[in-house]
């Protein structure tokens, strides 16, 4: 049991200089492991790029990469404090960078894919643990929505810097630069929250045992349903405008302008609209969730700058109410000693959903050759299955869930989603 009087929980004090170290960390491996896989599919490494459907195996082996490395985080750092977890996530990804500066055909590649994958599932962890064991209870809601922004602003900037690195032809030497700051980041996370414990009854919240009875639930099974879902959405979307070069070649100076523009509306969604979200009706939060997420991936795959920012920007607006709520209803649909399970089986299906989104969108662009009515078509596809899957999700949640309420609660401080 947690509250063990033998295993006393850690003294949560407040460490403002923890709390800035994991937020400083938080940018530096999110700008960090988004330039390099925004650079990836278009820019020339040692004479070559990677293909498509090379790239998008990557990128699914990275997650599958990280959702391993947030599950034996219990296992491999248990008693270690937060901060040199931080540390050990940076040393990874900076060796998966290094590989990709001997060669990014597959060896080099895949080695990249999992060991900058591994390191940042114990990022994951880390930031988590560190940011919750360095602030009061009643200070995290308005910290992990630092969290949540600082991620994002990351988001915005790194394809920027990845368009820079494209232009001027000094990709290998941009993987050095990021490198130089993975580690720097690493090492002063480390130092920085070395006063900060570690809680180890926190880690052990993240390990799996017996999860596959919930699946037989319809309460569970309807969460885990609407997670995968939402975070296929996420990968098909992301892995598409990576690869939107081939995608649609007619827009492709857009890319890097999609890229960050994602984020951006994500930023300014959630800033503008946050007070509002929890006085809306749960009804009206899935139902505006599934039409605007449907709707965004169907003009996300226009001809139409206008209509593809559109596009993304309803995407966005789907994210910001989709993604939380997961978490949130997982509290719902369990007995409160099951809690620590099922949130671990979202953690699972989330990584799940975003591999298969990869998997998708990478066997489009190599069978579309290019042309975008084929994208546009399977766009339309995916929008389709958004759509019914949301909305089969969303009406077992709010059956199985119905005595919990009809407010959504506040997600500001569940908000995790790309980190």
């Amino acid at each position: 049991m947690s509250n063990d009087s033998t295993t006393p929980e850690p003294q949560l004090t407040g460490s403002p200089r923890s709390v800035l170290a994991a937020l400083v960390f938080t940018f530096i491996t999110n700008i960090d492991m988004t330039t390099v896989l925004t650079l990836l599919p278009v820019a020339i490494f040692g004479g070559t790029t990677v293909p498509p459907l090379t790239f998008s195996l990557a990128l699914s082996i990275q997650v599958g990469a990280s959702l391993l490395g947030s599950t034996l985080v219990p296992l491999l750092f248990r008693g270690m404090h937060a901060g040199w977890m931080l540390a050990i996530s940076a040393l990874l990804k900076s060796c998966g960078f290094l590989a990709l500066l001997v060669t990014v055909h597959e060896p080099g590649l895949y080695a990249f894919a999992v060991l900058a994958g591994f390191g940042r599932g114990v990022s994951k962890v880390g930031s988590r643990l560190l940011l919750t064991n360095a602030t009061h209870e009643g200070n995290r809601a308005k910290v992990f929505q630092l969290f949540f922004i600082t991620m994002n602003v990351a988001l915005l900037i790194a394809p920027l810097v990845a368009q820079a690195a494209v232009s001027n032809d000094v990709a290998q030497l941009t993987l050095v630069g990021l490198i130089v700051l993975e580690l720097a980041g690493g090492v002063w996370a480390g130092v920085a929250a070395r006063r900060v414990g570690s809680d180890n009854q926190a880690t052990r919240k993240l390990t799996v045992s017996g999860g596959i009875k919930l699946f037989l639930r319809g309460g569970p099974a309807a969460v885990l349903g609407y997670t995968l879902i939402a975070y296929f959405a996420m990968g098909f979307i992301m892995a598409m405008f990576l690869l939107y070069a081939t995608v649609n070649p007619r827009l492709a100076d857009f890319r890097s302008l999609f890229l960050s523009f994602e984020p951006l509306a994500l930023i300014v969604i959630q800033l503008a609209f946050m007070p509002f979200w929890s006085k809306l009706p749960r009804s009206v939060v899935y139902s505006a969730a599934a039409v605007t997420c449907g709707a965004g991936v169907l003009l996300s795959f226009t001809s139409s700058v206008v209509l593809v920012l559109a596009g993304l920007a309803l995407f966005a607006f789907s994210e910001c109410l989709a993604m939380p709520a997961s978490q949130v209803e997982a509290s719902k649909v369990v007995a409160k000693a099951q809690l620590a399970t099922m949130l671990s089986l979202v953690t699972i299906l989330s990584a799940v959903g975003e591999i298969i989104g990869n998997v998708v969108a990478g066997w489009i662009v190599r069978n579309a050759g290019g042309l975008l009515p084929a994208a546009t078509a399977s766009g339309m596809a995916v929008s389709v299955i958004v759509l019914i899957g949301f909305g089969v999700a969303s009406a077992g949640i709010l059956r199985t869930t119905r005595t919990g309420g009809d407010a959504m609660p506040d997600v500001a401080a569940v908000r995790e989603g790309k980190n």
